[in-house]
């Protein structure tokens, strides 16, 4: 925002129409006055372009009105007109013919003058039309700071959709220009870099807003930063910057499925969304861009019970709250957790042969025995769930007393379901963005099911698709005790039976993997595509 707003240039075309002779009512040699404005802001800044002529100019300057009046050489006003600024032009009609006039021109809002400027030497000629600049200057008596009322997303938001916008809405008009998203006065960091957008201003709702080039990275703090340049048209700034941050969601990796296994449209290889994409720390920790999770890279080749991966304390198992992860110091990080089922699931890569996850990141991963996560089943708090990553990736249920292998795992825990209901026959999954059909798509065979989902219009989208594997897993909740394993005020109609996923079993491909939504069966198997399995459909909703 400009720092020193204090006038505005009219341009003021005038255009006379005399008329003369016993017919007039106010003698001969009289004309009109025909105001049409041109605003252009003034700076100490010349990288401010000019302001086009466009609707909301005048509330962008605080005008409601104008008001303008001629005097002559003798200094006797002897024309006036007023319009709402808004109208663009106006008219001061009856102007007597002569030289050495003057043009006084006044803004108001709500009664009370704030810009006011004049023109001197004005020769009124009849017939001729000629431009007029009079630089109106703010003579308003505010002096209250302008302030941020609303900010969006809210600070210390989590889960942002990475298509957000980002604004702040003041409590009074300010003084924005097109040469102003430059983003000078409002910067969005990603903790490296200030990124790339537009900036714009509306001064309807005092709300100035910030669009990225392109969407946001997943699972990323940003910090935003608006200047205590900005300043209102009284050209009174901020107390001081106004800093606050926020973190968008975590994305879910693709299963990096690629090849093709059937000649019908909608398999998961025909979709790659969000791709896998690590970084080799060099520290033996690797970091998934997808989630924002670290991990470590490769297992102590132990395995342990349930109690000591967790380092949950038992009388019997593990009377020392022996705690793997809780205790593992790793590239100096300390806060290590064993991660859970779907934090397990990110990983795996549904087109490696066993074990199912890329060797190039996660090097010496196990297959003679499960990896644990951190969630208990909630039908039998006895047992929990086991990750096998051999024969393409598959689950069981397990005692907690048996062994599997530990990765650890730190940062943010992905966030569970968080649903809103669309009213529409939908239901959008505010912690992935992905929108779900609510109604149960029936039963039927795999390539069915792809045709099924590609068909459908459900809600007037065009875009569903069958869900891949990592995709459909993200709506189960593992916390219920009772059939079905989802939230049933959102899915009323559920069944506890199997779903298929677009997903091509990699080890025996005339096979599909699904996902069991019953609080007692594994939360990944497969089937024969030939065989009937119940299908949800999905669409991105970001």
């Amino acid at each position: 925002m400009n720092k020193a707003i204090t006038s505005v240039l009219i341009i003021i075309s005038l255009f006379f129409m005399a008329t003369c002779g016993p017919e007039s009512d106010h003698g001969s040699d009289t004309g009109a006055i025909g105001l049409s404005l041109k605003w252009d802001s003034t700076s100490s800044y010349s990288l401010y372009s000019v302001l086009s002529t466009n609707n909301d100019v005048c509330l962008e300057y605080g005008i409601e009105k104008i008001s303008a009046e001629v005097y002559n050489s003798s200094g006797t006003k002897v024309a006036f007109a007023s319009w709402v600024c808004s109208a663009r032009s106006g008219t001061i009609s009856d102007v007597p013919s002569g030289t050495d006039m003057q043009v006084i021109i006044e803004g108001s809002m709500s009664g009370s003058v704030l810009w006011s400027g004049e023109a001197s030497n004005v020769s009124v000629s009849v017939g001729q039309t000629r431009d007029v600049p009079v630089t109106m200057s703010y003579i308003g008596s505010d002096t209250t700071v302008p302030s941020i009322n609303v900010m969006n997303p809210l600070p210390g938001t989590i889960a942002v959709a990475i298509n957000t916008s980002i604004s702040v809405t003041f409590n009074k008009q300010m003084v924005w220009t097109s040469g102003d998203n430059t983003q000078t006065f409002f910067t969005v960091n990603n903790g490296s870099v200030d990124i790339l957008g537009s900036v714009t201003y509306d001064p309807y709702t005092y709300t100035l807003t910030f669009t990225p080039d392109s969407d946001l990275s997943y699972a990323t703090t940003y910090t935003v930063t608006i200047s205590s340049d900005v300043e209102d048209i009284g050209g009174n700034k901020m107390t001081g910057p106004y800093t606050w941050i926020f973190t968008t969601r975590p994305g879910l990796p693709d299963t990096g499925q690629t090849a093709n296994y059937t000649d019908t449209f909608g398999e998961d290889s025909d979709y790659n969304i969000n791709p896998p994409s690590y970084v080799d720390n060099a520290d033996g920790t690797v970091t998934d861009n997808n989630t924002g999770l670290m991990w470590q890279q490769t297992d102590d080749g132990v395995t342990y019970d349930w109690y000591k991966a967790s380092g949950t304390t038992d009388t019997v198992l593990n009377p020392g709250g022996i705690d793997v992860c809780g205790n593992l110091i790793t590239a100096g990080y300390g806060d290590w957790r064993l991660p859970s089922v779907r934090e397990l699931l990110t990983i795996f890569n549904f087109e490696a042969p066993s074990p199912a996850i890329d060797l190039r990141y996660f090097p010496d991963t196990k297959t003679a025995a499960y990896y644990l996560p951190s969630n208990t089943s909630a039908a039998n708090p006895d047992n929990t769930f086991s990750i096998y990553f051999d024969q393409g990736g598959y689950s069981y249920i397990e005692s907690k007393a048996s062994g599997g292998y530990v990765r650890c795992v730190r940062g943010s825990q992905l966030l569970a379901p968080n649903f809103t209901d669309n009213r529409d026959g939908t239901v959008t999954d505010n912690s992935t963005g992905l929108m779900w059909q609510q109604r149960e798509g029936g039963f039927m065979n795999w390539d069915f099911a792809l045709n099924y989902c590609e068909d459908s219009n459900e809600a007037g989208y065009l875009d569903w698709r069958l869900p891949n594997i990592k995709e459909l897993e993200s709506i189960v909740d593992v916390t219920k005790s009772t059939d079905p394993a989802i939230d049933t005020a959102f899915f009323p109609s559920a069944n506890s039976g199997y779903y298929w996923s677009s997903t091509t079993y990699f080890e025996i491909t005339t096979y599909a993997s699904n996902i069991g939504f019953t609080v007692s069966g594994s939360p990944l198997w497969a089937d024969l595509k030939s065989d009937s399995q119940y299908v949800r459909c999905v669409r991105n909703n970001l």
